[in-house]
């Protein structure tokens, strides 16, 4: 409690004061500045990366607890925003195919070896190779690598890049 928010200011007041502009029409380049709060973003306003972040957090959840995304989601105290709770939904609906298409191409990697975590970013970043269709393949190969690279092993960012390049290929084809 207390001191929640984000501190920002206007960027562009310099920059904008020396050209003769003025500095609150360019409001929005904010970066964190001592003075004025932003509150934090509204649940259910979040942009699809973090969609993505709370999506793999609950694929981890949702396989270590044996829960069903409908329970899952009715557990959680914020709710998910859609984007989330679509992933996860779709993630749980096309769970056969999604490791049907990482056992596949996952060489030597039995699903159940792989760290759980791998599993949950390969699950979303399958998903949405598979089913959502109007986003760029690249925008989730690097988001699954990035995420692996921060929740997982040394590893594991290599290894999702690969096996997700190969579905990508198989579900995206040039």
């Amino acid at each position: 409690a207390g001191n929640a928010g984000y501190r920002v200011g206007c960027a562009s007041s310099a920059l904008c004061l020396t050209r003769g502009h003025d500095p609150c029409r360019y409001s929005h380049w904010r970066v964190p500045h001592p003075g004025e709060l932003m509150p934090a973003p509204a649940a259910g306003n979040i942009g699809r990366r973090e969609a993505r972040d709370r999506a793999v957090q609950l694929t981890y959840e949702r396989e270590q607890r044996g829960l069903g995304a409908d329970d899952l989601i009715a557990e959680q105290v914020l709710a998910p925003d859609a984007y989330t709770a679509t992933l996860l939904a779709g993630v749980e609906r096309h769970m056969d195919q999604i490791d049907g298409l990482i056992t596949r191409f996952s060489t030597g990697w039995p699903l159940q070896r792989m760290p759980a975590l791998d599993r949950a970013v390969l699950r979303v970043a399958v998903y949405e190779l598979g089913h959502e269709p109007e986003i760029p393949a690249a925008v989730i190969l690097n988001e699954a690598v990035e995420f692996a690279n921060t929740y997982s092993t040394d590893d594991s960012g290599k290894f999702v890049n690969g096996l997700l390049s190969a579905v990508s290929q198989e579900l995206r084809p040039s």
